[in-house]
């Protein structure tokens, strides 16, 4: 902490102090004593927004998700960083199969004034709310994220992982012209996706493009994905 002061200053130890040595901790790898750090920081300031989300992500990278989702949401009623909170609180909601309380973290992080260095998390997040909104079943509000996250990483030579969400939730809002082009795009990206070969044999059965051929993609997508049954 003193490092940051100028020659001659006197700083007393406190949260800021536990919130720097815990980021030292954390950066070396040592999640036990950056863990201990950040709870001594609350100790000394138990609101400090920072602080706690520090601790959720230590807790989440240890595998205690319960104690990391109670940090970033009091993390989120703090007068810190509550982007990055609700960002981490999503994530871990999307660990834990929570795809509604998920929808909701995203959606009120992207709805948030943006801040400089948040564009690639911004970026991230808008791609993982458009999986889980098409998951959920709520495809028009899939594509509006998804579109132009494909549209501008495509332009970078990716983009492939939105490839087979775009084309399920072009196939469920009617779109079938788009819904196979997206869908075959995809199975260039990875041929051995059950989720699209099934869903192309649905769609092919539906438009009635050939049952032997929709017949194929099902009995491939079934012997990719056995569990699906």
């Amino acid at each position: 902490h003193s490092q940051f002061l100028d020659p001659g200053a006197l700083v007393i130890c406190n949260a800021l102090s536990c919130n720097i040595a815990g980021d030292m901790y954390y950066g070396d790898g040592d999640l036990v004593l950056a863990v201990r750090e950040y709870r001594q920081g609350l100790m000394l300031d138990p609101d400090d927004g920072n602080l706690l989300n520090s601790l959720g992500v230590c807790y989440a990278q240890m595998n205690r998700h319960k104690a990391s989702v109670e940090c970033f949401q009091k993390a989120c009623r703090s007068a810190g960083d509550q982007f990055m909170a609700l960002y981490n609180l999503g994530l871990e909601q999307q660990i834990r199969n929570e795809k509604i309380p998920a929808i909701d973290s995203f959606s009120e992080a992207l709805g948030l004034p943006e801040q400089n260095g948040e564009e690639r998390a911004r970026k991230d997040m808008s791609f993982q709310l458009g999986v889980l909104c098409v998951e959920a079943h709520r495809y028009k509000e899939g594509l509006d994220l998804l579109t132009p996250w494909y549209t501008s990483e495509k332009q970078r030579g990716r983009g492939g992982t939105a490839l087979r969400f775009l084309g399920e939730a072009c196939f469920r809002v009617g779109d079938h012209r788009d819904a196979v082009k997206y869908l075959q795009q995809a199975m260039r990206y990875d041929e051995y996706d059950g989720e699209v070969l099934g869903l192309l044999g649905e769609m092919y059965l539906k438009e009635n493009e050939g049952d032997d051929i929709a017949l194929r993609f099902c009995e491939k997508a079934v012997e990719l994905n056995p569990d699906s049954l």
